[in-house]
């Protein structure tokens, strides 16, 4: 839980990852397991770890999180703003935010009138606004302009076996390439990359510096994904069940998975008696894997994800047994998976 708190506590939109990276460096460092670690110059965070042959496999996960980004300031101190990422109007109103001044950070409440004065009609992004109840003098004082980025102000904690926070997507997966490196006890077969990557929210960007720049044989890459086994969805749309263990992808809009080694994957759950399930299939949303699966030749993906319940919002859920069993998966994913696979595969 101590990696997964820090990490997700981290205030890192998409564009402005680099103290994360810093410390993800920082922690691959100290790790036995890994030789060497680099940054590439879109930001993209790289720790190898050597394996028995010469084939390689990438194991990614995006450091980013959505997020707001100041578009104006009003005389007398309102902000406005975009969003970074995926986000819809209704969770923001009411929501407790951190503005990342250049000099100094301001906390800021996103405007709403109260019951008493409502005004009726859906809200879009544009009829929201920051309050800090300081002046735009002060708030430029602090750093703050056009361009400045703004994440939730949200801290972690935990309700027995459920972790509540933000930016479980990707804080989780970003959790698993730590533990990768910190507990995996063989030499893999497989070379190992571990790829923290930047700017997944707004279009997989930094994936696609990955997958131009770096040739491997296969990749898996760990997520957090949606979970709505809650009331208003009906049974048929829940996508993955929270506490169903890790949710493997069979598609979304980016990318049909390979099933030769989505099988071979699930194989190894099975004999390491890992609980694991499978995402309900959609013709939507999308992951790193959708830019590198077509790197070069094409390089088989899975997407392996841990289902939280209200992710892209200031608070998610996420059950600690998905969590470890997800954790556990990545190590034994990278000890057992053999470097003839490709072949057995194709």
């Amino acid at each position: 839980m101590k990696n997964l708190k820090k990490l997700s506590e981290f205030a890192a939109p998409s564009g402005f990852e680099r103290k994360l990276g810093e410390y993800l460096s920082e922690e691959f460092k100290r790790t036995k397991s890994v030789k060497s670690v680099y940054r590439d110059r879109i930001g993209n965070i790289y720790a190898e770890i050597p394996g028995k042959s010469k084939r390689k496999m990438i194991v990614a996960a995006h450091m980013d999180e959505i997020g707001l980004m100041v578009n104006y300031i009003s005389d007398k101190g309102f902000i406005k703003f975009i969003t970074i990422g995926g986000i819809v109007a209704d969770i923001l109103p009411n929501t407790l935010v951190r503005i990342l001044g250049e000099k100094k950070e301001i906390l800021g409440v996103i405007g709403v009138n109260p019951p008493h004065a409502a005004s009726s009609g859906k809200k879009e992004i544009k009829d929201l606004f920051i309050d800090t109840g300081l002046t735009k003098e002060k708030i430029e004082k602090a750093g703050i302009g056009l361009g400045t980025p703004i994440v939730f102000e949200t801290s972690f904690s935990n309700n027995d076996n459920v972790y509540i926070g933000k930016a479980f997507d990707d804080r989780i997966g970003c959790a698993v390439l730590l533990h990768i490196a910190q507990e995996i006890k063989k030499v893999p077969d497989y070379t190992i990359l571990l790829v923290a990557s930047v700017q997944e929210e707004v279009g997989t960007r930094g994936a696609q510096v990955v997958s131009l720049s770096n040739e491997a044989d296969c990749a898996v890459i760990f997520e957090g994904t949606f979970a709505m086994d809650y009331p208003g969805n009906s049974p048929d749309d829940w996508t993955s069940y929270f506490g169903g263990g890790p949710a493997f992808t069979l598609m979304d809009g980016t990318m049909v998975s390979d099933r030769g080694f989505i099988k071979e994957i699930e194989n190894i759950a099975q004999n390491r008696k890992i609980k694991y399930q499978y995402k309900q299939p959609r013709n939507a949303g999308g992951t790193d894997a959708g830019k590198l699966h077509l790197s070069k030749n094409g390089m088989p993906c899975a997407v392996i994800a841990a289902p939280c319940r209200y992710i892209h919002s200031s608070y998610s859920l996420l059950n600690k047994h998905d969590y470890e069993s997800m954790k556990k998966l990545g190590v034994v994913i990278c000890e057992d998976m053999k470097s003839e696979i490709i072949e057995k595969i194709f």
